[in-house]
């Protein structure tokens, strides 16, 4: 079935949280995560030739495509348990 991968700012605390969020919610284990600063983080945008803006804190990658802002987001959620993936 594959993965997502969720690069998320590893120094904002709500970007923290809401990796915790989202793995309660992942039942199926689909997300795989990495700070983006951490090396494997670093090491994936220069792979997808990502160039983030200083206001970026998530980014998704899935099927070879990548996702910021909102649409990584409705992304996210429509794999989550509960009800989450309403749109």
């Amino acid at each position: 079935m594959g993965s997502g991968i969720i690069l998320f700012d590893g120094v904002c605390n709500l970007c923290v949280w809401s990796v915790q969020f989202i793995l309660r919610r992942d039942r199926r284990a689909y997300y795989r995560f990495a700070a983006l600063q951490s090396p494997v983080g670093q090491h994936l945008l220069r792979q997808h030739g990502i160039q983030l803006p200083a206001d970026e804190s998530v980014v998704l990658i899935e099927g070879g495509h990548v996702y910021t802002h909102s649409e990584a987001w409705l992304r996210i959620t429509r794999r989550l348990s509960g009800l989450w993936p309403l749109h």
